[in-house]
């Protein structure tokens, strides 16, 4: 499989590399998906639909991200506020990443 849909944070990429997985782990889910890197290739909008599908089909229970710029949370929380994007499962995981740093940055000031 190759190409550039076939990379990063397309939707067919994360349905194929969530299907992968569970095949190779001989599970029926995944306890957390991670996004690790930013991908400037797919729009932010695509990445949140397809993280919304995994966890509606019961793919995934926990999302979570890393090494993402704080702009780029702030323009995916805003996206997931809007009637037309994803909510729920999308818009509950940034909101708990986003308050779990918070929580974290008060304890160390």
């Amino acid at each position: 499989m190759m190409g550039l849909l076939n990379t990063g944070l397309s939707r067919r990429h994360i349905l194929w590399s969530v299907d992968r997985s569970l095949q190779r782990l001989g599970t029926d889910w995944i306890d957390v998906y991670i996004v690790h890197r930013e991908d400037p290739h797919t729009p932010l909008e695509e990445t949140l639909s397809a993280l919304d599908a995994i966890v509606r089909a019961g793919k995934v229970r926990y999302l979570g991200f890393s090494n993402w710029s704080a702009w780029k949370v702030a323009a995916a929380q805003r996206r997931c506020r809007r009637p037309s994007t994803p909510t729920g499962s999308s818009r509950t995981w940034l909101t708990q990443r986003l308050q779990r740093r918070s929580r974290r940055a008060d304890r160390t000031d």
